[in-house]
């Protein structure tokens, strides 16, 4: 397979930890700065932590580049006039040295306290980014804040805060383009260790060997397995069962190893020998319903374009259960719309899509029990000219077949 090499961005310090440009970081700041002046307010506490495969460092590593190890609750306190500081519970020199800004150790919300007060701000507007739309701060953490500052007007800007980062720069776009080559290469090490006899197990351990041995992050690594003869699963799990392999097995797949942070997930079909007629079939509208949601990727187009095209796979019998169509950011995909998503609690709507935005089309197919199904799934960079798949394994979406 074809290598990219990782961007020629600055390293930081010695521990030659991978970071965006400090031109990026300025641009990225300076436009955070321009929205909170719209909203009036004079400070964002953004928080993070390594929850949900990682991915709620999202925020906290747009900002900063900072990344911690199992923290539950990490700060950046943001302020509109001043230098932000991020504020953990333990920081190692190395884990410090991946921060472009300071970093101070003790106690998160006591850190966020003492740099609010330092800066004055008790009394004013502050904003909290939380890591992900469903989930918050720490109770014990926010009834801290408001019993030291009762006079701040403190307001919740979590989706508003994701919006911002929807549109994608080059550099992004470049670091998306690497995440999706390391799902490639983790899709590709999975099929070659794959053969009856093999355990789970053994498949995962070929996925974090693929991630890990080409500078990626694991990220959320779905892997299952069943009999298309008598299934009894329709999508992956998080973490291998006592299975063993046999001829006749399908593999499904959803991978979304991070790179610098940033996610491109993909989703597969892997069948380990002859295709059944049932399965054939249900790929076949995976195909079809994969098709016309990519070809609604169009700037312009909106969500019920996606939502339209997506109505194959229902017409044909069958259901799904994701998302057609939600964004990646390396946070948890909620951080932008849940297109299509068959929960209308879960579909985040409306919206229109527009240029350098990054996608992920995530086709499932499956039965009304949801014990039998098929996956196809890619991530795309929409361009001017259309959607730009960013995966290229295998070359073409038909299910790979061992």
């Amino acid at each position: 397979m074809h290598k990219l090499e990782p961007p020629t961005y600055r390293k930081v310090s010695s521990y030659a930890y991978p970071s965006f440009s400090e031109k990026e970081f300025k641009t990225r700041h300076k436009r955070i700065r321009e929205w909170m002046e719209s909203k009036d307010l004079a400070c964002l506490i953004v928080s993070g932590g390594g929850a949900a495969f990682d991915r709620c460092w999202s925020n906290i590593r747009y900002i900063t580049n900072y990344m911690g190890s199992m923290e539950i609750a990490t700060y950046c306190v943001f302020p509109l006039e001043g230098e932000p500081v991020v504020a953990s519970i333990l920081v190692l020199p190395d884990r410090a040295a991946r921060s472009v800004v300071e970093v101070r150790a003790r106690n998160a919300i006591e850190v966020t306290v003492q740099r609010i007060k330092e800066l004055s701000l008790s009394t004013g507007k502050i904003g909290i980014v939380e890591p992900d739309v469903l989930i918050s701060i720490p109770m014990n953490h926010w009834e801290r804040l408001r019993n030291e500052f009762p006079r701040a007007d403190f307001e919740f800007v979590t989706e508003e805060f994701w919006k911002l980062r929807w549109v994608k720069t080059p550099e992004e776009i470049q670091v998306l383009e690497i995440a999706a080559h390391l799902s490639d290469l983790g899709t590709e090490a999975i099929a070659h260790a794959a053969e009856p006899g093999v355990s789970e197990g053994r498949l995962y351990g070929a996925y974090y060997d693929a991630i890990f041995s080409n500078g990626g992050e694991p990220g959320f690594p779905g892997i299952g397995s069943t009999s298309m003869l008598n299934p009894d699963a329709s999508m992956p799990r998080v973490h291998p069962m006592e299975r063993t392999l046999q001829k006749g097995d399908i593999l499904l797949l959803e991978l979304g190893p991070l790179y610098m942070g940033y996610e491109a997930q993909n989703q597969r079909s892997i069948a380990l020998g002859p295709v059944p007629s049932d399965y054939q079939d249900m790929y076949s509208v995976a195909l079809e319903a994969w098709s016309v949601v990519t070809e609604a990727l169009q700037p312009g187009n909106t969500h019920e374009d996606i939502v339209k095209a997506g109505q194959i796979i229902k017409k044909a019998g069958f259901r799904w259960f994701s998302p057609l169509v939600h964004w990646m950011h390396g946070g948890c995909p909620r951080d932008g719309p849940y297109i299509g998503h068959p929960n209308p609690k879960l579909s985040q709507v409306p919206v229109t899509l527009v240029k350098d935005l990054c996608a992920t089309v995530e086709i499932t197919v499956s039965n009304q029990a949801l014990t039998k199904g098929v996956m196809l799934g890619d991530t795309f960079h929409l361009t001017e000219k259309g959607p730009r798949r960013l995966q290229r394994y295998p070359e073409s979406p038909e299910m790979l077949v061992l």
